[in-house]
């Protein structure tokens, strides 16, 4: 069921995919999916949770690797880029499918225990003199996090894109806009 839910979603927008269409193709009972879902929502996110998982540990791993809050938060977005660049689907449901609204929210299924890790590296290379602390860590970290996502949609959207090259640019971007040498004196 799950390779069914993944191409339904990767392929359409999340208004168009329909679960009794999933659950035809599945050869499961709509019942069976309200059953233990409840709705359309939590199938979805219940389907991608443990690619989520896996990319904040993997995330978390690759940072470790590093001292230096700047150094860990360039080694962090390189391996986002990568879990996401292999993963294409689970991409294309993150960041085509689930509306905006589930984005600011503080529910499991959203990004949200990344994107605190991500503060935190900002908070501690603010404290140690690494990274400005001309902005705050939380809209630095926002502003960090909007480049990471429109660079994941540029990629998905444009068959032209080589996923290094974006990488490499989204890497560079984060650099700039986070190292304390670009702060306004």
């Amino acid at each position: 069921m799950r390779s069914t839910i993944l191409k339904r979603f990767a392929a359409a927008s999340y208004q168009d995919v329909g679960i009794r269409d999933i659950c035809a193709e599945a050869g499961v009972s709509p019942k069976t999916v309200y059953k233990y879902f409840g709705n359309k929502d939590e199938m979805l996110f219940a389907c991608i949770q443990d690619d989520l998982e896996t990319l904040h540990l993997q995330c978390l791993q690759a940072a470790r690797q590093y001292q230096q809050p700047l150094r860990q938060l360039s080694a962090f977005f390189e391996c986002w880029c990568d879990y996401y660049f292999e993963r294409k689907d689970v991409a294309a449901i993150v960041f085509l499918t689930i509306p905006q609204r589930y984005w600011v929210g503080e529910r499991s299924f959203v990004q949200a225990p990344l994107h605190r890790v991500a503060q935190g590296m900002l908070s501690a290379g603010q404290r140690e003199g690494s990274i400005a602390d001309d902005i705050q860590a939380d809209l630095l970290r926002e502003w960090i996090v909007g480049l990471a996502h429109r660079a994941m949609i540029r990629f998905l959207s444009d068959a032209e894109v080589v996923p290094a090259e974006i990488k490499r640019a989204l890497l560079i971007a984060i650099q700039r806009l986070a190292s304390r040498s670009a702060a306004v004196q």
